[in-house]
């Protein structure tokens, strides 16, 4: 080989190449290196990151869940308890009034309406009671009020002849009841369509009577105490006609059902923004 093959301008351009390409294959090599390292270091920091945010969300958990206990525990020491009762027995059926007196009177017993009458209101009234059955005082709102009887001196006797609208709310001392009537207006033609659901297999629509309970915390709770009034007062005068429809008997039990709903509360983050509890039951079943 010629000693001086290194001064060779194509040897020295050769050589210059292999060491550039070495260069390049070492930085290339340690960016790899580099890169791996990174990917390890970003795992780790996003295993940790899991890590720290489930710590976080199971911190909150338990906070939340302790926030729910405590605003239980409070709500279950302000826990109104009532009792709402409405009397089978007391169940009247009524027309509107056609006097001066503006009361309501009786149907005759055994009253037939025809087809053509169907816009006839029957006026269905019973003997209801709420009852404050709690230690402490409690005021209660009043939906589909219990109203009012209204008495008419006659003699020696005092004699109810009808009843007035009754108070929205009342405030009712420990043990202490207020007594009034539940009164529901429907049509003949309304008392029809329900006995043709019942018929069917179907309950038919119920009314309600209901007595609201608020305790008073911004996020506190607030309960309902309701009576369900179902069927209907008439039924076809001959068996297969539809053309004349008879009044039911009130001392019938099979033609009206009297039932309650079970107590029921809501929790509230805050009432005055109208958000409901989201952790744990939004409504709580109270023992009746």
């Amino acid at each position: 080989m010629n000693p001086s093959w290194w001064t060779d301008p194509a040897v020295v351009v050769q050589a210059v190449a292999v060491l550039v390409a070495a260069v390049a294959a070492g930085a290339v090599i340690w960016q790899a290196v580099l890169t791996r390292r990174a990917l390890a270091d970003a795992n780790t920091s996003l295993r940790i990151a899991k890590e720290s945010l489930d710590v976080a969300r199971e911190a909150q958990e338990q906070a939340m869940l302790l926030s729910v206990e405590a605003v239980k525990a409070r709500v279950a020491v302000n826990a109104p308890s009532a009792d709402l009762q409405a009397r089978r027995d007391s169940l009247r059926l009524l027309a509107p009034s056609t006097t001066s007196s503006g009361y309501p009177q009786p149907w005759p017993e055994g009253k037939v309406f025809h087809i053509s009458e169907a816009d006839q209101p029957v006026i269905v009234r019973l003997s209801a009671t709420l009852h404050n059955t709690g230690p402490k005082a409690t005021r209660f709102t009043l939906w589909g009020a219990l109203r009012k009887p209204v008495m008419k001196p006659g003699g020696d006797l005092v004699e109810m002849v009808g009843t007035e609208p009754g108070p929205f709310d009342v405030l009712l001392q420990p043990n202490e009841k207020v007594d009034g009537y539940w009164e529901v207006t429907r049509t003949v033609k309304e008392w029809i369509e329900i006995y043709d659901e019942r018929t069917s297999g179907s309950p038919g629509p119920e009314s309600e009577l209901t007595a609201y309970v608020d305790d008073g915390f911004d996020n506190g709770a607030s309960y309902w105490f309701t009576l369900l009034l179902g069927g209907t007062v008439v039924e076809p005068a001959a068996a297969g006609l539809r053309e004349s429809w008879a009044l039911i008997q009130p001392s019938r039990t099979d033609a009206m059902d009297i039932g309650r709903r079970p107590v029921t509360a809501k929790y509230w983050v805050s009432k005055r923004q109208e958000l409901q509890l989201r952790e744990g039951p939004v409504q709580v079943l109270l023992e009746d």
